[in-house]
């Protein structure tokens, strides 16, 4: 199959590398760059997320990948739409949501040092220091809200310690529909990258799973790569109710503002 990756930066270039390392034929381009080849037969939507209502806009009946927080939904339609919630896919994870049974109570957190993410890069240069913690912790959101549904209630609380030019701490106290109340602690103030969650059942049982540092985990290294694969397969199948849809990206986004959807 063909496509097209729009966006050029470190996101779009590794799901370019994931799709054509599975033998599909790739074309990459800037934020508003316009193809000159047509017949596609999906696209990742790689652009900063202040720049998805125009790209979207432009995409809307095409198969979607959208890296990232979604922040701005097109209509809905029978095209295979995922958001790059690349956590739901991670073996792991994954094994560890069925042995929720009956969960009452969870936190999640992650912690890390925005100055200490990349070596060799500036971090004033990264769309998590200009828009703040929210683009990092929507996957956090998104977590809660895959294990236990949507929200009933929410309650959110962000911190300005000058680590960026917006948030860098945040707290959120989610009730679920599901009657699950989960909570979410993050900021960029950690030594070392920090990542997990922990459940506490109605039975008592607490079931817990973290990790230090991305490089700890080769599963989670490969997550994107689970995750074009399982968008691949649906473009395939073309079975829309399957595939996570760019609603759930938007849920987590709004819930980061305080609003449940």
């Amino acid at each position: 199959m063909k496509f097209l990756i729009l966006g050029d930066g470190s996101a779009g270039k590794r799901h370019a590398g994931h799709l054509a390392s599975r033998g599909h034929e790739v074309e990459i381009l800037g934020p508003f760059d316009r193809s000159t080849t047509s017949g596609f037969h999906g696209i990742v939507i790689a652009t900063p997320p202040e720049f998805h209502e125009r790209t979207l806009t432009n995409y809307d009946d095409w198969n979607i990948l959208c890296e990232g927080p979604c922040t701005w939904l097109p209509q809905p339609n029978t095209h295979v739409q995922m958001m790059a919630s690349n956590w739901r896919f991670v073996p792991a994870l994954q094994a560890f949501k069925k042995r929720l049974t009956n969960p009452l109570l969870a936190h999640f957190w992650f912690d890390y040092d925005l100055n200490r993410w990349r070596k060799d890069f500036d971090p004033t240069k990264s769309c998590y220091y200009w828009s703040g913690h929210d683009l990092i912790n929507v996957h956090e959101v998104d977590m809660a809200f895959w294990f236990f549904g949507p929200a009933e209630r929410l309650s959110v609380e962000k911190i300005y310690t000058g680590k960026s030019r917006e948030c860098d701490g945040f707290q959120m106290l989610i009730k679920h529909r599901s009657g699950v109340v989960s909570s979410i602690c993050s900021s960029w103030h950690s030594q070392h990258y920090r990542r997990g969650v922990y459940v506490v059942q109605r039975d008592g049982t607490v079931e817990e799973t973290s990790w230090k540092t991305p490089a700890d985990d080769p599963t989670v290294n490969a997550s994107y790569g689970a995750l074009v694969d399982y968008w691949l397969d649906h473009i395939e199948r073309r079975d829309p109710l399957i595939a996570p849809n760019l609603l759930d990206g938007y849920r987590a986004y709004k819930a980061l503002q305080g609003v449940c959807i």
